[in-house]
């Protein structure tokens, strides 16, 4: 019986011992096929672990660095000046290690291992090659900056065209592909005494300007489908400001096109012609003055040739 027990505490032994062996065997065959680098040094720091990931990493072989110092001593000027193990704890790092492949960056973790006393027993280390996503980080970032510089440049021209009409005396609009006006000039607004929220976003044929006779507001329409059509229209047309102010205009629309040159929208504009107005005005009264002076001057002129020729003595012939 004794025999026995003695037996079977000695299979549960064996079975206990293989287990952990196999325990053992199946964590080594995990931290080799890991995608990370994964290393260990003892307190000497030479290496005892050394995995796959590591040397696709660093391209150095396993053989090469167990049972020596750590090679990260070599290879990176950072583990140079500060090695994980002396300075204790644990903690995350970005180094550079210089390879045949020329340099890499790592990001590194790490935790000091001790034994239940609180001595120091080595170091265990992952690490991932980042060098390809730090590039395209910086490649993000050179393009963050330039397409900010650009933004900033734009907006400046933005500003200096805007302020270039602003200044114009003539009235400048400028309309979406459907007619929705996106921008108004100051000279508008200085004659119509208006926020620019009251028209900004309208439909251009329905803004008050027409509203005072279907034939403004037919003719705007035309100027605007030619120029979304990619024409331009010269026209003369009144426009009527909030007040009830009617202003003639010399009126054209011109398209706006994107860089694929697709018509994105129009730029319209209309040319105050009121003194232009007034002269032809002044002209035609001077003209109807003219011919009714030409007539009052053409008609004592006839009746005196005619009384000196019917008053004129008759000449006898002799004899």
């Amino acid at each position: 019986m004794r025999k026995r027990k003695l037996l079977k505490l000695h299979v549960l032994g064996v079975e206990s011992m293989v287990l952990e062996l196999g325990a053992c065997l199946d964590l080594k065959k995990v931290l080799e096929v890991a995608p990370h680098g994964l290393f260990a040094v003892d307190r000497n720091r030479n290496v005892v672990l050394w995995n796959r990931a590591a040397e696709r990493i660093t391209g150095l072989s396993a053989d090469t660095v167990l049972g020596r110092q750590c090679p990260f001593l070599e290879l990176s000027p950072q583990c140079q000046e500060s090695c994980a193990l002396l300075n204790g704890g644990a903690g995350r790092e970005e180094v550079e290690i210089f390879t045949d492949e020329g340099k890499k960056i790592l990001k590194k973790s790490f935790e000091v291992l001790k034994d239940d006393d609180g001595n120091v027993m080595g170091c265990v280390e992952c690490f991932m090659d980042i060098t390809g996503v730090k590039a395209a980080e910086e490649e993000a970032e050179r393009a963050r900056d330039f397409y900010a510089d650009a933004l900033r440049e734009a907006k400046a021209m933005q500003e200096f065209y805007a302020d270039v009409l602003n200044n114009l005396q003539t009235f400048v609009v400028v309309v979406d592909e459907n007619g929705k006006i996106e921008f108004i000039n100051d000279a508008i607004l200085n004659v119509e005494g208006l926020p620019k929220e009251e028209v900004l976003g309208k439909d251009f044929v329905e803004v008050h300007w027409w509203r005072h006779s279907e034939d403004a507001k037919e003719t705007a329409k035309k100027v605007l489908g030619d120029a979304l059509s990619g024409k331009v229209t010269f026209t003369e047309v009144y426009a009527m400001t909030r007040r009830g102010r009617l202003i003639p205009l010399l009126a054209y629309g011109v398209p706006l096109r994107r860089s694929d040159n697709s018509i994105r929208g129009a730029v319209l504009v209309g040319q105050d012609i009121t003194e232009k107005k007034e002269l032809e005005r002044r002209l035609q009264e001077t003209i109807q003055k003219l011919k009714a002076a030409q007539e009052e001057l053409s008609t004592p002129v006839v009746q005196i040739w005619d009384r000196r020729h019917c008053s004129a003595p008759s000449v006898s012939s002799p004899g």
